[in-house]
């Protein structure tokens, strides 16, 4: 079982490359460093757009500076993907595009 990663990575990063955390809010366009301040402390997700400015300043992933999101993302995911499965394998076999259906769902339950 993979273990417990921290909701994001973005204070070890930003001290990393040398930024203050006012330095890193003007990169992300926000109006105060308070923003940042509440990321590295859990107190705030970024949303999707911040997390793509965050991906492009520190040259990695999303998922892997918001890893502990990520993580729980894809438990969620993971679980509903072991439901949606059970129910469309007893569904109508010749309903469209249903061996891709079931192929994505197996994928996503296995994690590759």
């Amino acid at each position: 079982m993979p273990t417990s990663k921290l909701p994001n990575y973005l204070k070890s990063r930003r001290r990393r490359n040398g930024f203050s955390q006012r330095e890193l809010a003007y990169l992300l366009g926000c109006k105060t460093y308070r923003n940042v301040t509440r990321y590295e402390r859990f107190r705030r997700s970024p949303n999707i757009n911040t997390a793509f400015a965050l991906e492009v300043i520190f040259d990695e992933p999303a998922s892997v500076l918001v890893a502990g999101l990520f993580q729980q993302a894809r438990k969620r995911v993971r679980k509903r993907a072991r439901l949606l499965l059970k129910k469309i394998e007893v569904q109508n076999k010749t309903a469209k595009n249903h061996e891709q259906k079931l192929a994505t769902l197996r994928r996503i339950i296995s994690g590759q």
